[in-house]
């Protein structure tokens, strides 16, 4: 109701300046203004779609950084050759590698540091990114253009020896995580300071917290669609 009040009287102030009094706009124009933003805060504050919408191009034009976190396990059987698939897979991309153990490696390619590791007896192979740096819009393309598409090649290489995948992803904001204050405004309780959400899409799983999404898949299709969808603030 107050949504509604608040443009009615934003537009009958306008209709009034305009064809009654148009002379008098300019002094009436403080007045105006603030209805104008009284009617703007209304409608963020009650409609998801007008936060969203705030939300997205707040974040386009201010490029903030925000944090990745990505593991990836692969059940199967490996041996040492995956280390060698995985740097065959990179093309014509710079990379370096560095020994940590006969089982683990650092292979940064460009400004990407992938960690392969093999555990379990070679039952179980890991390949993760820690906390990589990237900005707003560079990470809406980070999926498409960089990471997946090494996680997407390397996946195809050692298809024969994998039995099972999951694939998880923990991006986390530097300031207040905007989904956070979307799901907060469903909330009646007043006496609530902090929850965590956790809904699930099909076979995977979404969490959102106060500074972070999470994203945990079975398919590297699946975490390319909802990384996508969550960064460019269109969730389900």
């Amino acid at each position: 109701m107050l949504l509604w009040l608040s443009w009615i009287a934003v537009l009958s102030l306008l209709i009034i300046n305009i064809f009654f009094h148009p002379t008098s706009f300019f002094q009436t124009g403080t007045t105006l203004v603030g209805w104008l933003l009284l009617a703007f805060q209304v409608t963020i504050n009650k409609n998801e779609n007008a936060y969203i919408l705030v939300k997205r191009i707040k974040y386009y034009f201010t490029n903030p950084d925000c944090k990745w976190n990505m593991v990836v396990e692969y059940i199967g059987d490996f041996d040492t050759d995956v280390f060698n698939k995985f740097t065959e897979i990179i093309g014509e991309s710079e990379y370096k590698v560095h020994n940590i153990s006969s089982t683990r490696k650092l292979i940064k390619v460009d400004t990407i540091t992938f960690e392969l590791s093999i555990v379990d007896n070679g039952k179980k192979l890991n390949l993760a990114v820690y906390d990589l740096e990237v900005s707003y819009r560079r990470a809406k393309n980070m999926i498409d253009e960089e990471i997946g598409r090494y996680l997407e090649k390397f996946g195809s290489s050692i298809n024969k020896d994998v039995d099972k995948s999951t694939f998880g992803i923990n991006i986390h904001f530097k300031e207040f995580n905007p989904y956070y204050g979307l799901f907060i405004k469903r909330l009646k309780s007043k006496e609530i300071s902090n929850f965590n959400v956790v809904f699930r899409i099909e076979e995977d799983r979404v969490s959102v917290t106060k500074y972070n999404i999470e994203i945990y898949t079975e398919t590297i299709q699946s975490l390319n669609s909802l990384t996508k969808k969550y960064l460019k603030f269109s969730p389900h």
